[in-house]
């Protein structure tokens, strides 16, 4: 009894220890600075890396779990593998590579489902609800830990069922609640590939304004009309996302843009020049709002 006490104790301990980096990672702020041009385009691809890892896990978790409950099913049919054995050796490897097998499985989904539930990654991509799954996967394995589920049926039974119960944790809100998944796309567009598809547009505005103003100088008064219109076809393309960062710039911008395309109609270059003046201003604080340096 006293032999049976320490090994408990000495495998509680161990599970202590395999949770303390995690709970480092969930405890962990992220406090980075700020960040601009090329380093915010970089962590972009890093959290869309994050992000491509997660959902390509999750079905691995499921796997996982399904084949721990189809081990544990298949319990029976093992033990009369065993019995028509006549080779110890072999009969022994074989039951100990099924048992290892199927809590290995169990303890890898456990892991992934804890690094998937850290509050940092909660609250960019709402796995929290993965986060009942991660409490009966952990209840599944300190049941293991503190008795011997092999030793009889009604605590094998026992067993199944709670890697049954963390199967169906993961797999209905994986399946009927996308709201994760969801909120991870939403997060990712609105923080990265919105602002780089904007600071894009912002590009085209400036360019496009300088080809209207350079060729009605010399001119070419066609070309200058077709330019100013590109350029206000571009400032379009920055959607709703202006306006609702500052709708009082948004009408100052708008005028601008009313004025630009009648200076160039009208050959007014000094019209022209001054609309350029009040767009470059709300397109500069825009884009710094963006997080870019263009």
């Amino acid at each position: 009894m006293k032999n049976r006490n320490s090994n408990l104790a000495f495998n509680l301990a161990i599970l202590v220890l395999m949770t303390i980096p995690l709970i480092g990672v969930a405890m962990a702020d992220d406090v980075s600075p700020a960040l601009n041009g090329n380093a915010l385009m970089m962590k972009g691809w890093m959290d869309y890396a994050e992000w491509f890892v997660i959902v390509t896990l999750m079905p691995s978790v499921i796997m996982m779990l399904f084949m721990a409950l189809s081990l544990h099913i298949a319990r029976p049919m093992v033990l009369r593998y065993l019995n028509r054995m006549t080779l110890r050796l072999g009969a022994d490897l074989l039951w100990e590579g099924w048992v290892i097998g199927r809590d290995v499985l169990i303890l890898s989904a456990v892991g992934l489902l804890g690094i998937m539930i850290v509050p940092r990654v909660q609250a960019d991509w709402n796995t929290g609800v993965f986060i009942p799954a991660f409490l009966l996967g952990i209840i599944t394995l300190l049941y293991k830990l503190v008795w011997d589920t092999d030793a009889s049926k009604t605590k094998y039974m026992v067993a199944t069922g709670l890697t049954a119960l963390t199967l169906i944790a993961v797999v209905i809100p994986y399946s009927i609640g996308p709201m994760w998944e969801a909120k991870g796309s939403e997060f990712f567009m609105n923080t990265y590939l919105i602002p780089i598809s904007n600071a894009d547009s912002v590009k085209d505005v400036r360019t496009a304004m300088n080809d209207a103003i350079y060729a009605e100088q010399k001119g070419d008064n066609t070309t200058a009309i077709t330019k100013a219109l590109e350029a206000d076809a571009a400032h379009l393309r920055l959607g709703t996302t202006l306006r609702d960062w500052d709708s009082t710039k948004y009408s100052q911008m708008e005028d601008a843009f009313t004025a630009l395309t009648s200076s160039a109609k009208n050959g007014d270059i000094t019209g022209m020049l001054g609309a350029q003046t009040t767009i470059n201003e709300v397109l500069n604080d825009y884009a710094s709002s963006l997080g870019r340096l263009d």
